[in-house]
């Protein structure tokens, strides 16, 4: 099985670009794209803070999930019967393990209580056909409060 491996970061225009993540010695820029040479690019500088890998998974949708995602389900404990989007799920890297994993976040706007904001859980292919992408976490932080993901 290949493993497509790629990046997706957002230019100072505020557009976002995939594909390969480009460090050229002796620029301070960083570049995602198909390559650069000092005579021709056909790469875009990024803003650094923005770039997450692709983690070679999809949602409900087809949707590629990104390192800084938000995610959304409708099973428990992120939404219910009674309220819709009690919590998000982030992805994000763990150095320590080696692999993606999603952090379950609160919606500010949801009065749930319970124990489930802060929770860690290993990503895999069938889990991810009871999610969907709704934003990311530079686009999108009225979604949630936390420090962590504040630019």
């Amino acid at each position: 099985m290949e493993r497509d491996i790629k990046f997706r970061g957002r230019t100072r225009r505020g557009q976002w670009v995939v594909g390969n993540l480009i460090k050229v010695k002796g620029r301070r820029e960083t570049f995602i794209g198909e390559s650069f040479t000092p005579t021709a690019s056909q790469a875009h500088i990024v803003e650094p803070g923005t770039i997450g890998q692709y983690t070679g998974l999809k949602d409900k949708n087809g949707t590629e999930i990104y390192e800084g995602d938000i995610l959304r389900s409708e099973d428990y404990p992120f939404s219910d019967n009674e309220v819709k989007d009690n919590y998000y799920a982030v992805v994000d890297w763990s150095y320590d393990s080696a692999s993606f994993y999603m952090t379950t976040i609160k919606n500010p706007r949801s009065s749930v209580r319970g124990a489930s904001a802060g929770n860690c859980e290993l990503m895999d292919v069938e889990e991810m056909e009871a999610f969907e992408v709704i934003g990311n976490i530079h686009d999108n932080q009225e979604l949630f409060r936390c420090d962590k993901y504040a630019n």
